[in-house]
């Protein structure tokens, strides 16, 4: 592998896209930058996917799979089975980069890195604007970093998981959480703007409701068992308390905290968040001002 340029495995899970896959094929195929391959995994689709996808056999950097899959997720573990790339690429048959640069412009980051995740904004139809920015332990807690923003260095699915196949819709934000909140991968930020992501599949019509309700044990056990010093494990923790409250409700609440935290744990995440929180809060409230 030419050092200078990281082979970047694009994987395109895809079930009766005919509307889509070509200019999706093509998008790829215009990025400037060509150490790429491009997955297409599809589903067995029963509209003309197949024969669209088949007028693009010869091209040497795709890779045709037909594999029945139950979800978008086995899709996506059945992409990264398959890929030879240093960097994976999620990119949805309606999806589209933003220009013909895009591929060229992160290789330069990413050829510098060996690990964990680099990511940037992408272009939300449904909100109209650029999505979102930098994540931290707060923001992460409460909206997910878009997989059409993110490359993730392969050794992310070696050492942390593939993707867990009982959250239907939410199993990238459950990917997502375990990394960052566990400490297990490095995840970073660079102020570019990757793709254009249309929102316009099963997540922006459905409910995870699995995720949902595994939110609040999820958050806590990946931050207990995250790779942090013990301070920071309980100040992320009250954070986590802060945003279960939220989500979950008071009553709710308190009873995930008691199944997943000892007493002894529970009282010193108490401290932290009636002590730090305030701290926190008051902070962010003066530097929005």
């Amino acid at each position: 592998m030419n050092s200078q340029k990281p082979l970047i495995s694009i994987v395109t899970p895809v079930f009766n896209g005919e509307k889509f896959i070509e200019d999706c094929i093509l998008n790829v195929r215009n990025q400037s930058f060509r150490n790429y391959e491009h997955i297409i995994i599809d589903s067995c689709s029963t509209d003309n996917t197949p024969n669209i996808i088949n007028q693009f056999i010869n091209d040497s950097q795709i890779k045709y799979i037909v594999k029945k899959d139950n979800s978008l997720y086995e899709g996506m573990n059945n992409g990264i089975k398959e890929a030879r790339g240093e960097w994976l690429y999620f990119f949805g048959s309606d999806d589209a980069f933003v220009n013909n640069a895009v591929l060229e412009e992160i290789s330069h980051t990413l050829v510098q890195k060996s690990e964990g995740a680099v990511y940037g904004d992408v272009w939300l139809e449904k909100l109209g604007r650029w999505f979102d920015g930098r994540f931290d332990i707060e923001k992460i807690l409460t909206n997910n970093i878009c997989h059409q923003a993110i490359f993730y260095h392969r050794s992310v699915f070696e050492k942390v998981s593939l993707y867990n196949l009982n959250y239907k819709i939410l199993s990238d934000y459950d990917m997502n959480l375990k990394c960052i909140l566990g400490n297990k991968a490095p995840f970073e930020y660079h102020l570019l703007r990757i793709a254009r992501f249309a929102d316009g599949g099963v997540s922006a019509k459905h409910k995870d409701d699995n995720f949902e309700n595994d939110y609040a044990k999820i958050i806590i056990q990946y931050t207990l068992n995250g790779n942090w010093n013990w301070m920071k494990k309980y100040f992320y923790l009250s954070i986590c308390f802060r945003k279960i409250f939220l989500r979950n409700k008071l009553k709710k609440g308190f009873r995930e905290i008691n199944n997943n935290l000892k007493t002894w744990q529970t009282m010193l995440t108490l401290l932290f968040f009636f002590t730090l929180n305030p701290i926190l809060i008051v902070s962010k409230f003066f530097k929005k001002g």
